[in-house]
């Protein structure tokens, strides 16, 4: 959900000093009264001003301002301990003047505390003993229910009082009585918008008597509270949601059900961003736009119903632009960070926003830059205390603080240099259970923090990255006699064909070559970490008419070669379920896609994610096998993304992205060696598929005594990893994946 957040200038309430100051007056002048008296008034601001027909904010209203019962908690200043809790009477009806008998003369401050239920009056007349047990007393009483609530609990700042021995004492200036309660109201400016319906999350219904800091963890008393969109009138919902403060940021939510011109929008949230909700402050939530399409069927990938809003808050009595700045409230305890990789700007764009986890999407050396973003004073970037740096991991601030003159942003920039990493981040470990473990990355932690220490932000830097599937696949399918791999990979002569139950399985099903360990493709799980499978509707690259031009969320069905070794050993691994996205560009002879996205709760998550461009070059024309050379080819190139990516196929699907830091792009070309069969002697000869399509075999047949073998088929009309192929006359080019 967008918001802009503004504020009137908020009347910050400071509801007491606890200790006396040295700049107190005692406030008070000789009348001709009882003595032990002692009268006062109420600031006028209290008489109501606003109506509840009003669409616009308004000040308090009569009954958010009614006095049921006023009770003066007095206190002896020499020291500092409870006198006693006295009940006030008004002087005259319709009045706000008050009195109360102190009964003896001295020196004393009071607090007032209006409308306080059985439990709380009680409290109070048992006397808390000092100001601080005073503050500390929890009122459990309602914050104000609805629309008719009038029983909201106010208390005063202290007041300085001398009571004479001879006379009534009045106290000259007006005291101001401040309700523990805030209040929210919203204001629906969109045509066609209909809130069906408001949640308000972790709702305060139980309160400290004077606000305390970082002690509110005790109130447990929170509730989710619902309020139906019947109640809004003239498209306002006002004077109706109270609750107590909080001392938590971003804590404060509210859930909104709506219906836009007949179309039911996602519950959407609003969010009270980087606010502490204060006491007898109003925070009016203004709904001004909806972003998105029109109509969601205008662009099925635009996102539809996305309400945009803006908060203003204020003091709840006069609605007025007196206090405190923005500044002096909020800002000093905001810190936000983001990241850049150099080696990777277009990962830059999911960096933002102060994320929890950030990803280098590379096992290289690299650098990571950092800005750490404060107001009125700046911030700091450190390792967690907890963190020893390794070799090769260093922070250091680069150049000097910037203040954007606009906004009074102050950011500070550091560099986070991290070294190569000798292996791969892992996604073939096994945890106690026997299952597979969550990836682990290296992990660097760090923490944010503003000027003053008291707002931090922690979040972890994670280094390096899985290995890709095609980075398993060898660069050349195997030679001649077996030993090795072809060093000229489009040359007939210099490739090997080989039957696949007589010759293939057995030789190189799971080999040794070089001193490395290969495999075969095992079944049509692992051929689909490399090639898409079809789906029921068509295919998912290639330029033929049955190509999908545009496919999201294709399922896959897929076996990693990083778990060779683990099926090897007789572990049993099943086919995961992930997600990728297409995009074909029949014209310019071009797939993009991105892969492996969890389409379910896949124990690594976003780890695999990662960038494919699958290509074909070349007339594909019938090449005859004395010719010797075939030109036309397929390549399938890969780039690592993982767990920080955060775009659409459409971001990647420009050779502009592919063009651009590419430096440890993954490419493997795979020319159209088809393979040999007598049986096609009609069509030209057992070369008759040579030039026109490239074969990877698989070690796996669809049944034991099946004549066909699993393959992933690479032809200009398409490419698909769900092939089989009679396999006892035909012999096949090998390719072949390390088993590390």
């Amino acid at each position: 959900m967008n918001r802009i957040i503004k504020y009137i200038p908020v009347l910050l309430l400071i509801p007491f000093l606890f200790a006396s100051c040295a700049g107190d007056k005692i406030r008070t002048q000789k009348d001709s009264g009882k003595p032990g008296i002692v009268h006062f008034s109420l600031v006028s601001s209290l008489r109501a001003s606003g109506q509840e027909g009003r669409v616009l904010p308004t000040p308090a209203l009569d009954r958010e301002r009614n006095i049921d019962k006023l009770y003066a908690v007095v206190f002896r200043t020499s020291s500092g301990l409870h006198y006693k809790t006295i009940a006030c009477t008004k002087t005259a009806s319709g009045s706000d003047t008050y009195e109360f008998d102190n009964e003896k003369s001295g020196d004393f401050y009071f607090f007032l505390v209006a409308n306080p239920d059985a439990t709380l009056e009680a409290a109070l007349k048992a006397g808390p003993t000092t100001p601080a047990d005073l503050g500390k007393l929890i009122a459990t009483q309602t914050p104000g229910e609805d629309a008719q609530a009038n029983n909201f609990l106010m208390t005063s700042e202290r007041v300085n009082v001398a009571v004479k021995s001879k006379q009534s004492t009045t106290i000259p200036d007006p005291i101001k009585l401040v309700r523990l309660a805030a209040r929210f109201d919203f204001y629906n400016k969109i045509d066609g918008l209909v809130i069906d319906k408001i949640t308000f999350s972790k709702r305060y219904t139980s309160s400290h008597l004077f606000a305390q800091v970082n002690q509110m963890d005790g109130l447990t008393s929170t509730t989710d509270k619902v309020y139906e969109g019947t109640l809004f009138e003239n498209g306002a919902l006002k004077a109706t949601i109270y609750s107590y403060e909080t001392d938590i940021r971003n804590e404060t939510f509210f859930t909104i059900e709506a219906t836009y011109k007949g179309v039911k929008l996602k519950p959407e949230y609003v969010r009270l961003e980087n606010f502490v909700i204060k006491r007898n402050h109003l925070y009016n939530i203004i709904l001004h736009e909806l972003g998105g399409a029109v109509n969601p069927d205008d662009d099925p990938h635009h996102t539809f119903g996305k309400l945009k809003y803006e908060i203003k808050v204020a003091d709840w009595e006069e609605m007025g632009s007196v206090g405190i700045s923005e500044d002096d409230v909020q800002r000093p305890l905001i810190v936000e960070y983001d990241a850049e990789l150099p080696n990777a700007p277009y990962m830059n764009p999911y960096l933002k926003d102060s994320q929890k986890n950030i990803y280098t999407a590379t096992k290289e050396a690299t650098e990571v830059m950092l800005h750490v973003h404060t107001f009125v004073r700046e911030g700091s970037l450190s390792f967690a205390e907890s963190y020893t740096p390794e070799a090769g991991v260093t922070l250091t601030e680069v150049g000097r603080s910037h203040k954007d003159p606009a906004t009074g942003q102050i950011t500070r920039t550091y560099k986070l240099a991290l070294p190569m990493q000798s292996n791969y981040v892992s996604i073939s470990k096994l945890n106690g259970a026997g299952k597979l473990a969550t990836p682990e990355f290296k992990d660097i932690p760090l923490v944010a923090k503003n000027f003053s220490g008291m707002t931090s932000k922690e979040f972890t830097v994670k280094h390096g990255r899985p290995k890709m599937p095609v980075e398993f696949l060898a660069t050349a399918p195997l030679n001649p006699d077996g030993t090795g791999f072809a060093t000229i990979g489009n040359k007939v002569s210099e490739i090997g064909y080989f039957k696949h139950k007589d010759e293939a399985v057995p030789r190189f099903a799971n080999c040794e070559i070089g001193g490395v360990n290969y495999h075969m493709p095992t079944d049509m799980g692992e051929l689909g970490s490399l090639v898409a499978r079809a789906d029921r509707n068509g295919f998912l690259i290639g330029e033929g008419n049955t190509v999908h031009e545009s496919k999201t969320s294709a399922w896959e069905y897929i076996l990693f070669p990083n778990w060779y070794n683990l099926q090897a050993s007789g572990k049993t691994i099943p086919p995961v379920v992930l997600a990728s996205d297409f995009r074909t560009d029949k014209a310019n002879k071009v797939t993009y896609a991105i892969r492996f996205k969890p389409a379910n709760n896949t124990i690594f998550g976003k780890a695999m994610v990662t960038a494919y461009r699958f290509q074909w070059h070349g007339d594909f024309n019938h090449v005859a096998e004395n010719d010797g050379e075939v030109h036309s080819y397929f390549k399938i190139t890969c780039r690592y993304l993982g767990p920080s990516w955060n775009g659409t196929v459409e971001d990647l699907a420009t050779e502009a992205f592919w063009s651009n830091h590419n430096e440890h792009d993954v490419s493997r070309t795979l020319y159209a060696m088809g393979m040999l069969n007598s049986h096609f002697a009609d069509e030209g000869g057992p070369d008759s598929r040579l030039g026109k399509e490239a074969i990877i075999l698989s070690s796996k047949r669809q049944t034991e005594n099946s004549r066909r073998a699993y393959v992933a088929f690479l032809t200009r009309d398409s490419w698909h990893s769900t092939g089989a192929v009679s396999a006892d006359s035909e012999t096949f080019p090998i390719w072949l994946l390390s088993n590390d």
